[in-house]
């Protein structure tokens, strides 16, 4: 998951954060850190939980069921197979990559593709 901000002053004291964009994404990347797909939890319009990710090279169905999206506090939480995973567990964790203007916050998490054996 990447937060991203981005903050321009605007010298408006009526409307202090007009500068300020952000975007939100899940990314998935391969075992050999290739991005494989890239999806914006609000292309529907509401970011609705639980988000649901399937593509032909996952064997399951990914479904994030809880996700906080504030920069800076990221965390989610996704089902794949028949395993549950999140951050701050196992070593995955949440990273600032921030750069000049644009505050930047990568959280990682790593699951099985083939799934867990039941």
């Amino acid at each position: 998951m990447e937060n991203t901000m981005v903050g321009v002053p605007t010298f408006n004291g009526g409307q202090a954060f007009a500068g300020v964009v952000g975007n939100n994404a899940f990314i998935l990347y391969d075992h050999t850190c290739t991005i494989r797909g890239v999806y914006d939890p609000h292309d529907d319009g509401n970011c609705a939980i639980p988000y649901v990710i399937m593509e032909n090279f996952l064997e399951y169905v990914l479904t994030v069921t809880e996700v906080n999206f504030d920069l800076g506090a990221g965390d989610f939480t996704f089902l794949y197979a028949n395993g549950a995973y999140s951050i701050w567990e196992n070593q995955h964790i949440c990273t600032d990559i921030s750069n000049g203007l644009q505050a930047v916050e990568a959280c990682k998490a790593a699951f099985p593709l083939h799934g867990e054996p039941a």
